[in-house]
Formats: structure tokens, sequence, C-alpha cells
């Protein structure tokens, strides 16, 4: 089987949703017979739309991968849905959204999107599989409090990878286990973590590797 795996995160190499396509794609390489070629989207400078849908068209299957920003897909994504819009050929798609929120019943909205952009160009729809709670396994500092839940994800998408590289669909009892929302811990534990500034440590990281954490308390549109 050949896939052609399309990365849509800006961070490319250095994101998310490259170590689960990996890990996918780890999976997915156990069967011998099978091959693979990875684009980013944000490379777009040294390839063209028409290089990645002649890669697609070529392809017995593809995987397109992303994060979620809220509610929102990046905008080099949407570019390139839109750029396919007056493409003929009938790909054999799917698709892996991961966000940072614990919940991912907000990214079961871009999952409607993505089915419906799929049947009115014509493309077969192979699902997607959505996974929240991953904002952190790109960070050392992260793991520690969720190392243990990372790789049960991770693993998780090996396996999934490794079905997909047998079958050429999505094992839909991993895509169900991948999707269980995650709840937040009891309030009063929360609570005290946040007085102890537990839960800030992770941005609070960022704010000082960016020499920014002097002015966390900036109003900079504050009216006089």
């Amino acid at each position: 089987m050949k896939l052609v795996v399309i990365n849509g995160s800006p961070r490319r190499e250095r994101g998310n949703t490259e170590i689960i396509l990996k890990y996918f794609l780890n999976g997915f390489l156990r069967n011998k017979n099978n091959t693979s070629k990875s684009i980013h989207l944000t490379r777009i400078k040294d390839i063209s739309y028409t290089d990645i849908k002649k890669s697609m068209a070529e392809a017995d299957r593809v995987i397109v991968g992303f994060p979620l920003y809220i509610d929102a897909m990046p905008a080099v994504v949407k570019e390139f849905f839109e750029s396919l819009e007056d493409s003929k050929s009938e790909y054999s798609i799917g698709f892996i959204v991961q966000s940072g929120y614990p919940d991912a019943a907000h990214s079961k909205y871009i999952e409607a999107y993505l089915k419906k952009i799929s049947k009115q160009s014509g493309w077969d729809y192979l699902g997607t599989v959505v996974r929240g709670g991953m904002e952190g396994i790109r960070d050392w500092f992260s793991w520690i409090f969720n190392g243990f839940m990372y790789i049960w994800c991770l693993n998780l998408f090996y396996r999934l990878g490794k079905i997909f590289g047998e079958t050429g669909s999505f094992d839909e009892r991993i895509v169900n286990r991948l999707l269980k929302s995650r709840t937040f811990l009891g309030l009063d534990v929360w609570k005290l973590f946040n007085s102890c500034g537990i839960t800030k440590l992770y941005w609070n990281m960022f704010l000082i590797k960016n020499c920014a954490f002097g002015k966390r308390f900036n109003r900079p549109y504050q009216m006089n």
C-alpha cells in the first residue's frame, strides 16, 4: 500500500502533530510491502499544490493530520482544502485531528466538516481520528505530569497505523478509545494545585523562555 501523509501543523517537525503521525507511520510501515511519503503544507514555498495533488493521485491512501486551535484549523490547511475543490481525483482520504484541550468534544465539529467536504468533493472518506489533551507531548516538562497518558495515546496511534497498514482503514475500536474525553481533576484538588502555582508552571515556562514572564500582567490595550 502506498500512503501519502500530509502534515498541516504550522510547527512542522517540532509540533505535536508530527509526533503523532510518526507513531502512526511506524505502525503502518511494519508491513514491508507498504511505502509512505510525508509532506508538510507549511513548506509550500518548496513544493506546489500541483505536486501535492500528483502525489495524492498516485497514492492508495491519503492521511491529513493537523492541530485544532480552539475551534479553528490552521489557515494553511483550509487553503489546501480549497485548492482541491477543482480536483477531479477520487482520493481515499482520512484525517487525524489533535488539540490541546483535554476534552476532545469540540473537535467533533471539525469531523462533521471533513466528512462533508469529502462527500462534496467525491472523495472516499476513510474517517476522522480525534484526540484531545496532546499539547504537551513535545515538551519534557509536560511528561512529568502526563507521561503515562502520552505513552498510552502514542501506543494507540502506533496500533492504529499498524492495522491501517493491513486493512487500509481506521480501526473503529481504537478511534473510539482515542476520542474518549478526559475530565479535569475534582474542583477541590484543582483549587489546591492552582493556589500552589502548579497549574501555571507549564505556561510560565514559555513566558520565561521568551523573556515575557515579567510582562505577563501587562494590559497594552487598556483604555486610560
